[in-house]
């Protein structure tokens, strides 16, 4: 087998939890946010359709089962900390050209086929912001 050239102990490094890093604390904190309104939108909507039309993989049709979270609770914090370490890399990682706009506030857009959620992190704290993607309402 050949030895990998990747340094997996440097790209650990990219994934750790924000220590002094201002801004990337702020994008962490604002996925939290994202994650926390998620649950409780998710928590409020008990309505069999919507719930089956937010499981399907396709615009065209609602899945026969509804959208429910995983039976072990602790999942939704294990997803949520895989999620938090990729931020984190690709903060790290990526160049901060291509992360500033021309404000100097940093964007990130996480994009569906339903629906956009962007996190502007700038000085004045976080915003999150939603928008309707193929004609499909955003999630509130």
């Amino acid at each position: 087998m050949n030895q990998s050239k990747h340094d997996m102990v440097k790209t650990y490094q990219f994934t750790r939890e924000p220590e002094d890093e201002p801004e990337l604390s702020r994008v962490v904190r604002a996925w939290k946010r994202i994650l926390e309104r998620c649950l409780d939108t998710l928590e409020a909507t008990d309505q069999k359709d919507t719930l089956k039309w937010w499981k399907s993989p396709k615009n065209e049709a609602a899945d026969q089962h509804p959208f429910e979270l995983p039976e072990n609770g602790k999942s939704i914090d294990k997803y949520s900390a895989v999620w938090e370490r990729f931020i984190c890399y690709m903060m790290r990682t990526a160049p901060t050209k291509d992360w500033e706009d021309e404000t100097g506030k940093i964007t990130i857009k996480i994009t569906t086929t339903r629906r956009t959620r962007s996190i502007d992190a700038s000085r004045d704290g976080c915003h999150i912001h939603q928008e309707a993607v193929d004609g499909h309402p955003a999630c509130t």
